[in-house]
């Protein structure tokens, strides 16, 4: 029976991760067995341009760039850039946004405004299946490092592909650095862990019981 290939876009701002996201979700799907491909848009500038990323897999891909309405997945490290990747988000489709704000330099002048965080939901109301908004930023203050806010984010979203939580840790301990390897794996266990009505006590609780596992 053929594989029906799976859409992932990624959106976000230069220096979020955006491209690390990609990278380590090609290689989780390629320890699958999968055939991946993946592409990398930067916008103008490294920091502070926005960045997307076409991830997919299957049987067989023949090209790396996703369609308009074809994404089964929309992952957003901001909030405008969920508005914007709107458009690759297939009927049905499922958006997962980072609770974060990154201003563009036209909102920082005051020619523009930022859109508000329901007119972004209401913009996915009839078409998306499910829309979770992740305080991802907030939970990685309280590891002591904004920069995982994306690890945390790739913990949902690896919990909803169903893939097997030893590969993932397998692919983020091939794929870091040692110097940053143990925040990131408690980082994407908190994710993994994730529920809408998580508390501070339960991520505590998870953040130390995923030290004592790396230590």
């Amino acid at each position: 029976m053929k594989v029906k290939p799976t859409n992932v876009v990624i959106a976000g701002v230069g220096g979020q991760g955006n491209v690390l996201m990609s990278d380590l979700l090609a290689a989780r799907c390629a320890l699958e067995g999968f055939d991946v491909k993946k592409t990398d848009i930067l916008g103008l500038a490294v920091r502070g341009g926005n960045v997307f990323s076409h991830v997919r897999w299957g049987e067989r891909i023949s090209s790396p760039v996703i369609g308009r309405a074809k994404a089964d997945y929309l992952l957003s490290l901001e909030w405008l850039e969920a508005a914007r990747q709107r458009p690759y988000l297939k009927k049905g489709g499922q958006v997962l946004i980072n609770d974060a704000r990154i201003y563009p330099m036209l909102v920082s002048t005051g020619q523009a405004e930022y859109p508000e965080s329901e007119e972004i939901i209401e913009s996915f109301s009839g078409w998306a299946s499910k829309v979770t908004v992740a305080p991802a930023l907030s939970l990685a203050q309280q590891l002591g490092n904004t920069k995982v806010a994306n690890t945390i984010l790739l913990g949902i979203l690896a919990r909803d592909l169903g893939f097997d939580f030893g590969g993932w840790s397998q692919v983020l301990t091939k794929g870091l650095p040692a110097n940053i390897l143990d925040i990131n794996l408690k980082a994407f266990e908190i994710g993994y862990a994730f529920e809408d009505d998580s508390d501070e006590a339960n991520i505590e609780k998870i953040a130390i019981q995923g030290g004592d596992k790396n230590a």
